[in-house]
């Protein structure tokens, strides 16, 4: 009896309902077809006390009634009492974000319409206290009037608000990642992620810090603060009694403080007061860790105390390990790009190509100017096996032993490269692989290649050549010239040395029979000298010919002093032969013979009128040569003659020509040696002749003077 009256007592209510309501006429409808069971409401109760025992949100709609029952745990979450949800208006539309709600209310009426046999919505439902929440429902229509319009809806609803900050978050790390791979600057990027966070957390300050340990300093570099907060932007050196600096350094967790004055460390005086000073009431202190050592740490703070979230504290680890890789990843890139065009100047003012191979997959990687140096006929993946066929055949083999398997020296030399024209390019090729420290191929096997094209190199070699023959030529002919002006001057002296032998015998200063055979030998040996002394010269000036021998250095002194003691006795001067008797040089005997006499004389003539003359020969080893000093204690020789001493007809004698020593740099020269001036001063001459040693140079039995 109750069961019907409340029956007729929900039709009263209908009939009571706005008649303009789209609601309304389905309503009466429904509730006309309705033929409600008192059995039902009982089980429903019933079922409303089981639901309520459970720890999730349920909710029960009586359409003809107007009706909303919501389960204990929705307004628990929801922070309502039973009284306050009275009907479908205030469950529906007064929690309903505004947003949400035109979305919602379509997909419940199609619902409603029997349009569809499932209702599922997220919107956000306002808690009592004003803030939102986030639910996901999900209903299905249990009883319909028999022209199919829902008469009662039974619905489920979950709490997804962690799950939708989670979403929000994770497309917040998202776009900061994104961003932050925008930048290549460590500061933009570092300043990028603190805003981005700072902002997102609503946080007051967020400091990134690195550590000097040299100096016990904190440097914070990189700051975003809030208008309400300070700036700890700065130096914060550490006093040797600072307890801080060591306990961050030390420190690998994560700190969080919700309120220092409620916390542990807040017992701490110096700790508090620290906090209190910097306004840092609340924070997150992540340690950033590079190689096992912290290097930095990032500290999200508050003004005021604050609750920290889990989900929020993770998200500023995940920032912070995000943000060090990504700083690393840029300043990688940026030492990555400052190589490359280090390289790239290196390769173009060098003008040089290079090529990198990777033997096992193949892959080749080529510089921009590598194709500029081969020709534009050269492909970018060009095999090893392409650009060797296009070598040279006989310079082929050199370099394909660089490629043969086990192969792990490098490769210095140069090659000739035929371009597709047909011309050929000289190219030199230094090849190196890359090998682990002990020697053995790394995996994958990668050859560098360095190419230069030394074409231009290689002609202007071939010309200068050709042009230093041609100008050796000219002066063998030029100094044919000099020579035929100073072969009189040449000769005078071995024929003079004759003549006086021949005088001496003829004018009886020697009457004993053995001193005027020895006489008349030496006088005939320097009439042979004087022949072979023609021959020379004629031989050199045909064709620069020069008889090259080993020959003791000691015994060519000697022989060329055989007619100078005589005449440095006769005007009371020392000459000694201190040569090492073991030294041998590899030299025309006659020439250097001739070019060490004529200095001796000219040594001799500097002294006739000087006490205690002396002239010493001394030789030395010099790397592959001998320096062969000839050394007087005479006047020296003016500034302006040693300037052009070796010119010809440069002269300090009354009446000389000035041919000797040209004729003598000729003739050392062409035996591969060179003579100088090596002091000129008032203690005297020193000459030096350097001539090649015969133990190091190749024997020339018969050469040219190149």
């Amino acid at each position: 009896m109750t069961a019907k009256k409340d029956l007729l007592r929900a039709k009263a209510t209908a009939g009571a309902i706005n008649p303009v309501s789209p609601v309304a006429p389905k309503l009466r409808a429904a509730l006309e077809a309705a033929d409600l069971k008192i059995e039902a409401r009982a089980e429903r109760d019933e079922l409303r006390r089981v639901l309520n025992t459970l720890d999730a949100g349920f909710w029960d709609w009586d359409i003809p009634t107007s009706q909303v029952w919501c389960s204990d745990y929705i307004l628990k979450l929801a922070g309502y009492n039973p009284e306050d949800i009275t009907s479908a208006e205030n469950f529906f539309q007064i929690g309903l974000h505004p947003d949400d709600a035109p979305a919602s209310g379509r997909s419940l009426q199609a619902l409603v319409d029997g349009k569809t046999n499932l209702y599922r919505a997220e919107f956000r439902y306002r808690h009592k206290q004003g803030h939102w929440l986030w639910f996901e429902s999900t209903a299905k229509a249990v009883v319909r009037s028999d022209a199919g319009i829902a008469l009662r809806i039974f619905g489920q609803l979950t709490n997804i608000d962690d799950l939708k900050q989670q979403k929000a978050d994770a497309a917040f790390l998202v776009d900061l990642v994104d961003a932050m791979h925008s930048a290549s600057d460590a500061k933009v990027i570092a300043r990028t992620a603190a805003q981005a966070l700072g902002e997102y957390l609503g946080a007051d300050r967020i400091n990134i810090g690195k550590y000097e340990d040299k100096s016990r300093t904190m440097i914070v570099d990189v700051e975003w603060v809030s208008p309400s907060s300070i700036s700890l932007l700065g130096r914060w050196p550490a006093a040797p009694e600072d307890w801080w600096y060591d306990e961050a350094k030390e420190q690998r967790d994560i700190i969080v403080i919700n309120d220092v004055d409620q916390c542990d460390a807040g017992k701490n005086a110096d700790f508090l007061a620290f906090h209190k000073r910097v306004r840092g009431i609340a924070f997150v202190r992540i340690p950033i860790i590079l190689d096992d050592d912290i290097r930095a740490t990032m500290v999200v703070s508050q003004i005021t105390a604050r609750n920290w979230q889990p989900r929020e504290i993770s998200l500023i680890k995940e920032v912070a390990v995000r943000l060090w890789d990504t700083i690393l990843r840029a300043q990688a890139e940026e030492e990555q790009t400052k190589s490359q065009e280090l390289l790239r100047f290196a390769l173009r003012a060098a003008k040089m190509s290079a090529r990198r191979l990777n033997m096992e997959t193949g892959e080749v990687l080529l510089s921009e100017n590598f194709r500029n140096m081969l020709g534009d006929d050269v492909a970018d993946d060009m095999t090893t096996g392409e650009y060797i066929s296009r070598v040279h055949p006989d310079d082929m083999a050199q370099l394909l032993s660089c490629f043969e398997e086990g192969q792990t020296s490098d490769h210095n030399g140069d090659h000739r490269f035929i371009a597709a024209d047909g011309s050929v390019r000289h190219i030199a090729a230094f090849i190196q692989f890359d090998d682990a420290a002990d020697g053995q191929p790394r995996s994958p096997r990668l050859a560098s290649t360095i190419l230069r094209n030394i074409s231009k190199k290689r002609a202007a070699e071939v010309e200068a050549e050709q042009t230093r023959l041609q100008l050796l030529k000219h002066s063998r002919l030029s100094a044919m010239g000099v020579m035929a002006s100073t072969l009189a001057h040449e000769l005078n002296q071995p024929l003079a040395v004759a003549a006086n032998y021949l005088a001496m015998i003829e004018n009886g200063f020697e009457t004993r029979p053995d001193q005027i055979k020895l006489y008349a030998q030496r006088a005939a040996e320097k009439v042979l000298e004087a022949g072979k002394t023609i021959r020379s010269v004629r031989n050199y000036a045909a064709d620069g010919a020069v008889s090259r021998r080993p020959e003791n250095l000691h015994s060519l002194v000697t022989t060329s002093l055989s007619a100078m003691f005589d005449l440095g006795r006769a005007s009371g001067i020392s000459i000694t032969n201190d040569v090492a008797d073991d030294m041998t040089v590899l030299v025309d005997a006659r020439m250097i013979e001739h070019a060490i006499s004529n200095i001796v004389r000219n040594a001799v003539d500097a002294l006739a009128d000087r006490p205690a003359g002396r002239i010493q020969i001394t030789a030395h080893r010099a790397g592959e040569m001998i320096d062969l000093h000839i050394a007087d204690n005479g006047p020296g020789i003016d500034d302006d003659i040693a300037v052009n001493l070796f010119s010809p007809f440069i002269t300090t004698k009354e009446k000389g020509t000035g041919l000797g020593l040209p004729l003598c740099r000729t003739m050392v020269e062409a035996n591969g040696g060179k003579i100088s001036l090596i002091r000129h001063d008032a203690r005297g001459a020193l000459f030096s002749l350097t001539l090649p040693c015969a133990d190091t140079a190749q024997p020339i039995q018969q050469g040219k003077a190149l």
